[in-house]
């Protein structure tokens, strides 16, 4: 290559590196010779190419300085994978995992209610399925149990409008089928066996806005059946719950009691010492028997019937250790027709969390104590359960 054409595929080269020109196969390309000396004939060689050689020094250097990680593809990738068990929560159906079927997140509406002060958005506690095995040596029997909820919420319609400032607007409108079991087996003693399986199909509406406390209003209605793991006929039935989340402290969100650090004004879970979350709500059933599968002595629901009555529930999440949690969830239900005339359930739970990350909280160790009468169905049982929970 001559003093000439040196310049010249120099030049060639830097257009090309800059974008300037199409890729070639060779500084002999038709037609580049001809634009190169062009530009050669107009400002001289060697200042094309020192022009050039300046714009690929400017360029290599933003392109080390915005430089992709080589692992950057990865890393975003592994952004998208599953968070959960089932799917990653920002798919458009995920699926939870919960303790009752009533305990999947709130869907976020485009006017989310009211943050009181000190409350943290982010954490919202709900109690983890539980699956336990037990055996007595002393009698040499065995018990197991498994009580848990799927639940796949799905938005059907949400408002694009920010929330009303005077009273209560339709704000969401979400699809929630779910099917739940409750199921203790003992091999000595069938009498304290329960065996439900439930499958219920419901829609959910919520109201956002501002009127006197109240900042959201939230009607779920479920269309029900309750059958056991045999698939005998059991209860045919209809349930409507009626929330209000005001307002008032640890309602919408948990509520920070305690922080770690004062001096803080960090409010996340990971700061907090003591954060109480508590709900209430009103719950209606209405039903009938339609076939074999309660018949037990246990199970006082018998016929047609209907039921209402108030749901509270507290949760304390941290409970002075970030490892610890517990909950207290009580419901009384005055009966208007049918068996029993009137019906409680309580349920407390302390859990600590195996997770390497407490905030996750997928896996837990827990006691739990249950007394009263299961829903729907009414089978009487008093049990103390150690188990391990599970939560997605």
């Amino acid at each position: 290559m001559n003093r000439f054409n040196y310049p010249i595929c120099k030049a060639a080269t830097a257009l090309i590196l800059t974008g300037a020109l199409p890729h070639p196969r060779a500084c002999a390309q038709e037609g580049l010779d001809s634009d190169l000396q062009k530009l050669i004939d107009k400002y001289g060689a060697n200042s094309v190419a020192q022009k050039l050689q300046g714009k690929i020094s400017k360029a290599g250097a933003k392109a080390t300085h915005t430089k992709v990680p080589d692992d950057a593809v990865a890393a975003e990738n592994k952004k998208k994978e599953p968070e959960g068990l089932f799917l990653d929560r920002a798919h458009k159906h995920p699926i939870y995992l919960r303790r009752s079927y009533d305990e999947a997140p709130a869907p976020q509406s485009s006017g989310s209610s009211k943050q009181s002060a000190g409350e943290d958005t982010h954490s919202i506690p709900a109690d983890a399925a539980i699956f336990s095995y037990s055996y007595d040596y002393l009698t040499h029997s065995n018990q197991w149990s498994a009580i848990g909820s799927l639940i796949v919420p799905i938005n059907l319609w949400s408002s694009s409008k920010p929330a009303a400032t005077h009273g209560l607007e339709l704000d969401q409108f979400d699809f929630l089928p779910s099917v739940s079991i409750n199921r203790i087996t003992n091999s000595r003693d069938k009498s304290k066996e329960v065996d439900e399986l439930t499958f219920r199909a419901g829609f959910s509406a919520d109201w956002v806005g501002s009127a006197w406390i109240l900042n959201m209003l939230k009607l779920t209605g479920y269309a029900t059946y309750v059958t056991n793991t045999n698939g005998d006929n059991g209860i045919i039935a209809g349930e409507f719950d009626l929330e209000p989340i005001t307002d008032l402290y640890g309602n919408a969100a948990r509520y920070q009691i305690k922080a770690i650090d004062d001096s803080k004004k960090d409010k996340s879970r990971s700061n907090t010492l003591i954060g109480f979350h508590w709900r209430a709500y009103l719950h209606t059933e209405f039903g009938g028997n339609t076939g074999s599968a309660f018949n037990k002595p246990s199970q006082t629901n018998t016929g047609e019937f209907f039921r209402v009555g108030p749901v509270v529930k507290l949760q304390l999440d941290p409970l002075f250790l970030q490892r610890m949690n517990a909950s207290v969830k009580y419901s009384y239900l005055a009966g208007i027709s049918g068996q029993p005339t009137a019906s409680h359930y309580f349920s407390a739970n302390i859990g600590y969390i195996l997770d390497s990350n407490p905030d996750t909280q997928h896996w837990t160790l827990n006691a739990s104590y249950d007394d009263g009468d299961t829903p729907l169905v009414k089978e009487r049982v008093r049990l103390f359960v150690l188990s391990l929970g599970v939560k997605y």
